[in-house]
């Protein structure tokens, strides 16, 4: 069994106001409006900046804000030309055909909304309409969709440009005021929405900025103090060691003299057990033999008593030294 695609919240939106204009046209014997609404249909297949938007949404909310208006002269053309406005600028779709489709009147306004032809739109009561209801949907949806910068450019050029030539077209077409008016209001009320976003992700994002700063000297400090433990511990580690090498060296020092004062004190008790009471070599020669099996003397020093100029008590401290 194939498992049903479900579709988005952005799809089933358009669909529904697709299926709403359809047969507000329909309604409205806007023949030519439904004709060109078959013809965006057609190039209009992508999405939106936003990935999710169908492309062709733009075209149809552009034409709900024309119908929402009071005092619009040509209500069908405006909603033809707010369905083909981008057909002639960004496709290569036959301007033949789209005349034999929708008439010559509509494909003309259309040509005048490409910005690259630059004809003042203020001159026509279609494209000064149109051109005002596609900036109020471009402004609706800018958030999150433009960057800062972006943003700032669209309302200054919304604000230099489009308000003004709707300003102008407002004195040579009276009879639109009030759907000038109109969209003026909305699309001043847009701009200061999309300016106060501005402004709270500017604050924002400083703020993030500053938070961010914060964190990283932290994370510094941190680091610094690491480093202090480590070079603590190392040096705790560095004195263990000297103080380690230093008690070793003062047990071998102590071991050395004590073993020296052991022997001369081993000595001076033979010299006066056996040589005080009989001060002769052969007292000599018993206190040497003791020394030689029991203190490792070397058995050579025996013949040094053989030497008669020889100073046995001398050699005897010699030894113990």
């Amino acid at each position: 069994m194939t498992k049903r695609k479900v579709k988005s919240n952005e799809q089933l939106q358009f669909e529904k106001d697709y299926t709403a204009l359809k047969h507000y046209l329909i309604g409205r014997e806007h023949l030519s409006a439904l004709r060109a609404l078959g013809i965006a249909e057609q190039v209009h297949k992508g999405f939106r900046k936003d990935g999710k938007t169908p492309e062709l949404h733009h075209q149809i909310n552009i034409c709900f804000t024309i119908i929402n208006l009071r005092g619009v002269i040509d209500e069908g053309a405006a909603l033809a030309v707010a369905l083909l406005h981008d057909t002639i600028e960004d496709y290569d779709f036959p301007l033949d055909e789209l005349k034999l489709a929708v008439g010559d009147s509509v494909v003309e306004a259309a040509w005048r909304m490409d910005k690259r032809n630059g004809v003042d739109l203020s001159t026509c009561p279609v494209c000064s309409i149109v051109k005002g209801a596609d900036n109020c949907d471009n402004t609706l949806h800018m958030i999150d969709v433009f960057d800062l910068d972006k943003m700032r450019a669209y309302i200054k050029r919304t604000q230099s440009e489009i308000l003004p030539m709707m300003k102008r077209a407002s004195k040579l077409y009276p009879e639109q005021q009030l759907a000038y008016g109109g969209l003026a209001a909305l699309l001043k009320k847009q701009l200061q929405l999309n300016q106060d976003y501005i402004d709270l992700k500017h604050n924002t994002d400083l703020w993030t900025a500053s938070q961010q700063k914060v964190r990283d000297r932290n994370i510094e400090a941190l680091e610094a103090k690491n480093e202090l433990i480590d070079i603590s511990i190392l040096l705790d580690k560095v004195t263990a060691e000297r103080d380690k090498a230093v008690k070793e060296r003062n047990e071998l020092f102590s071991s050395k003299i004590g073993e020296k004062a052991r022997r001369v004190i081993a000595i001076n008790e033979l010299y006066k057990e056996v040589v005080l009471p009989r001060p002769n070599k052969e007292s000599f020669k018993t206190v040497f033999e003791i020394l030689i099996n029991k203190w490792g003397l070397h058995p050579s020093f025996l013949t040094l008593l053989d030497d008669d100029k020889l100073d046995v008590t001398s050699a005897l401290k010699q030894i113990g030294s």
